[in-house]
């Protein structure tokens, strides 16, 4: 049996709204395309919109449960360990950002007695987190100096 010629089979491919000669506006910047996409009939699985985009009804899976179902009873209890670990780190977290937020705007319209007592405040509850697996050491060291500093270019500042 004769080939079909290849003009014939040019086209959209039969049931998918791909043209034989596609191309990829909206996919990822990072994503390089085939060398022969300009001839792919069927667009790559990694350029194609996933299964909830391209059907509503189908929800996104939330990102607070577990990728894979763990069998094993250990694995199930490290995923608990898991979920509270992070829970609380968050919680250290938020606490110390938020503390942050209110020292910048203090920078900005407090006097600097108020930053002073609240630089206090702020290197005492990094010390704590940084007693913890939530930050590192030094991470906590290089938060305070350049917090610090912000408040020597206050001082500098207010005195000129």
């Amino acid at each position: 049996m004769p080939r079909a010629r290849r003009s014939a089979r040019r086209g959209t491919h039969q049931g998918t709204p791909y043209p034989a000669r596609v191309n990829f506006p909206d996919a990822h910047p990072l994503a390089v395309p085939p060398r022969n996409a300009h001839t792919t009939r069927l667009a790559p699985r990694r350029f194609r919109p996933r299964r909830a985009a391209r059907n509503p009804r189908i929800q996104a899976p939330d990102p607070e449960l577990p990728a894979a179902m763990a069998h094993s009873l250990s694995a199930k209890k490290r995923i608990r360990q898991n979920v509270k670990r992070r829970a609380l780190n968050r919680w250290r977290n938020r606490g110390y950002r938020e503390a942050i937020k209110e020292y910048d705007e203090l920078i900005l319209h407090g006097s600097v007695e108020q930053c002073e007592e609240k630089l206090s405040a702020l290197y005492k509850q990094l010390d704590q987190t940084a007693a913890t697996p939530a930050m590192h050491k030094n991470t906590a060291s290089r938060y305070k100096a350049r917090l610090s500093a912000r408040l020597n270019r206050k001082r500098v500042a207010s005195s000129a």
